[in-house]
Formats: C-alpha cells, sequence, structure tokens
C-alpha cells in the first residue's frame, strides 16, 4: 500500500484502523507500536506515516481520548469520528459537544456515504457550524461508490462542505492509497488552489495540530417563481 501510495505522489500518512470495542480493540499504543515497525521494514518508501484511528460514536470514545487509550492524528486535538449507519442526530450532537467540551475536534469521516447524512438537508449545516471538519474519500468523487455517493461529494464540494480530501484506503487493489484520480475530479468543480488546500493545507495543518478555519457553507439559492396575472 506504501508504494502504491509513493506512486500516486501523498508524502504523508495517518493510519486510522477503525476502534469498535469487542470487534476492533486497537488502542493508542498498540496502533504506535505496529506503526514503528511498519516504519522500519518500510524505511526505503519515502512516506512519512503517522497514528490515527477512526472513531465510533460512543461515550467509550470520549473517554477513551481523555484518558489516551485511543489515538487522535498524530499526536493533535483532531479526532477522526465515523457516523452511524443509522443515529439520531440529537445524540450526534450530544456526542459532539462532549467532544468539543473535552478539547477535541471531530472530523467526519466520508459522510457523503452516510444516508442520514445525505438525506437530512440541514444536518451537514448544523455539523459544521459545531465545529466539525469534513472529511470525504477520493474514491466518492470518482464514483467507485456509485452514483448517488458522487453526487452527494460534488454536492458538498460546491457547498463549501468538504474540508479534507483522503483516500480511505483499506488495501492495495480494491480500496488502494491513491487521491489523484479524485484530486482531479474535484478540481474540474471548484479549482486547483481550492483542492490543494482540501488535499495538502489543511490535512498538514491537522497533523501538525494548529488550527483550521472552516469556511462559511454556502446554502443552496431559495428558487423563485414569478405570476403574472393577465
Amino acid at each position: 500500500m506504501l508504494e502504491v501510495a509513493a506512486k500516486d505522489g501523498i508524502k504523508s500518512i495517518a493510519a486510522t484502523p477503525h476502534v469498535i470495542p469487542g470487534l476492533y480493540p486497537n488502542t493508542k499504543d498498540s496502533i504506535v507500536s505496529l506503526i514503528e515497525e511498519l516504519r522500519l521494514r518500510a524505511a526505503h518508501i519515502p512516506i512519512k506515516i503517522v497514528p490515527g484511528s477512526e472513531l465510533q460514536v460512543s461515550s467509550d470514545t470520549i473517554d477513551g481520548l481523555k484518558t489516551g487509550r485511543y489515538a487522535t492524528l498524530n499526536g493533535s486535538r483532531y479526532a477522526l469520528i465515523e457516523l452511524p449507519a443509522h443515529f439520531q442526530p440529537k445524540s450526534v450532537f450530544d456526542f459532539i459537544f462532549s467532544l468539543s467540551s473535552s478539547g477535541f475536534v471531530a472530523i467526519l469521516a466520508h459522510p457523503e456515504r452516510n444516508a442520514k447524512y445525505q438525506s437530512d438537508k440541514e444536518l451537514p449545516y448544523t455539523l459544521a457550524g459545531m465545529g466539525c471538519l469534513t472529511q470525504i474519500t477520493a474514491g466518492s468523487l470518482e464514483g467507485i461508490f456509485g452514483s448517488g455517493v458522487k453526487k452527494a461529494a460534488l454536492d458538498m464540494l460546491e457547498k463549501n462542505l468538504v474540508n479534507i480530501i483522503a483516500s480511505d484506503a483499506h488495501d492495495p487493489v480494491s480500496r488502494p492509497p491513491i487521491i489523484s484520480e479524485g484530486v482531479r475530479e474535484a478540481q474540474r468543480l471548484i479549482g486547483s488552489r481550492a483542492v490543494l488546500s482540501l488535499a495538502d493545507d489543511i490535512p498538514g495543518l491537522v497533523l501538525d495540530d494548529k488550527k483550521v478555519d472552516i469556511l462559511e457553507p454556502e446554502r443552496p439559492k431559495a428558487r423563485r417563481f414569478f405570476f403574472f396575472k393577465s
């Protein structure tokens, strides 16, 4: 996977295995240990690897982050959070509020692939207003998850509801660590400079634990209908 990423021009990777108690019990210590082993074995590949995790929404998540049991992205204030497939917005709002109150910033992982996020037109704006950053998958822009997901990702880009474009890689073939093709799709819509911010500048700020300024999302303009009385 690192060789594939290097060929795609990627310079840094945050390793973000899932963390689900009872299913994927990946602690910060275990992730850091495995990354150290990987760095030694892949020293010939010019990619910086840093620890992270993809965390589920639960009270255990916040406790795990506060105690240092779970990994943020490169030890920063930023935590990669996966929204449940089916959820009540209030429970997520409560979670985000508690996370923020504990000093962390949520980065929502691939919400363009979440049915609830897609269908609830106010939800993306509310979460952005609560300080959440949003990370979409480059493959979503290519259409590898279907035309509906691609449309959702492009729509989010148009509305300034995207802060990061990432690979969300799982393997070297079907879900490879490649972002260049998705980046090209995004460039056609919002231009090279804006995409560079999403694929390079903001991820760099996150991994360096620096503040990210969130652009104000753009709401769709209301359609106006004119009726003429003859």
